[in-house]
């Protein structure tokens, strides 16, 4: 299942020439609301393979459903890793060993219990009112700190 906005039609294209398009669902975008994290929370991960470094936000709206993070080993997924062990890392580019990864998930979903609850943790830290919290503490112990004493 693809979720998101923008057009399609390539990834549309691809899946016919791969003859996989009755498998892939293209579901366009979802609206950032509570009903989305409802509808995540039905996934048993979040696969994220990008072709270059990205920081997206959705790692962390995954993390707000309970998945786990199934994604190519670039450095901020390596980062998220070793900040929230909620991770599964896919070799960049590695086809072959990235499916026989994903085939070794697919036949012990067991596997992604522990990561699932470790996610659910990680979303808590990163909260926007966790973030906001930081962030005024930050500020303050630097206004405190730029006092003349």
């Amino acid at each position: 299942d693809l979720i998101g906005g923008g057009d399609d039609a390539p990834l549309r294209a691809l899946a016919d020439q791969m003859g996989v398009a009755n498998a892939v669902k293209f579901l366009g975008r979802k609206d950032y609301n509570p009903a989305l994290f409802e509808f995540l929370s039905q996934y048993d991960g979040l696969l994220f393979t990008p072709l270059a470094e990205d920081t997206p936000r959705m790692i962390f709206d995954g993390y707000a459903a309970g998945l786990p993070l199934i994604a190519y080993d670039i450095p901020y997924v390596k980062e998220r890793n070793a900040a929230e062990k909620a991770t599964i890392m896919l070799p960049l580019q590695q086809i072959e060993e990235s499916a026989k990864i994903l085939a070794d998930i697919e036949g012990d979903r067991s596997s992604l219990i522990a990561l699932a609850e470790k996610a659910r943790a990680a979303a808590d830290k990163h909260a926007a009112d966790a973030w906001y919290k930081w962030r005024a503490e930050k500020t303050l112990v630097a206004y405190d700190n730029s006092r003349p004493a």
